[in-house]
């Protein structure tokens, strides 16, 4: 495949127990041109996302050790005690394609649902989407601030040099 990609990297954390599963979508995600992260379980996704920030996270549903529920509940739960607004997407893989699966993720506070075998021209496309709407996000952010800062009513709001966007 010759296309060529055009959306701007983003730093992904993969969450895979299973090597192969693991192997596929690095080369994937290297194709791509994205920066990947891996985890072998919901304990060391805990870890890697306490060190680093990410542009998305794919989470395997059942590993040893935590499950990708479990450790997405905890991701929901650091980046509320951050009091940033910050929301890294979450995308579960799983090979279950049981009624009900897409609740539970959802419920966990995943944002979208891939089937596994994951199929790469999904995967491609969501991550093309995900990278355009941080883009555009961060575009907005930044407008908003120059806004605050030629506004003078809005001082209290103004970005100070510590203003950073995660994105």
């Amino acid at each position: 495949d010759s296309t060529q990609y055009s959306s701007p990297p983003l730093r992904i954390l993969v969450v895979e127990d299973n090597p192969v599963n693991q192997k596929l979508i690095l080369a994937l995600l290297n194709k791509w041109s994205h920066i990947a992260t891996v985890a072998e379980n919901g304990l060391d996704a805990l870890s890697q996302f306490s060190r680093q920030p990410f542009d998305a996270i794919l989470m395997d549903m059942q590993m040893p050790k935590m499950g990708g529920v479990e450790a997405t509940q905890r991701i929901r739960e650091a980046e509320h005690s951050y009091g940033d607004g910050r929301h890294t997407p979450i995308i579960a893989m799983t090979a279950n394609a049981m009624p009900g699966d897409w609740e539970r993720c959802h419920e966990a506070g995943m944002d979208y649902h891939l089937s596994k075998p994951i199929r790469a021209e999904l995967l491609r496309e969501l991550l093309k989407q995900l990278a355009q709407n941080t883009k555009v996000t961060a575009e907005q952010a930044l407008q908003s601030a120059k806004t605050d800062m030629n506004n003078p009513s809005s001082k209290t709001d103004m970005p100070t040099e510590n203003t950073s966007f995660d994105y």
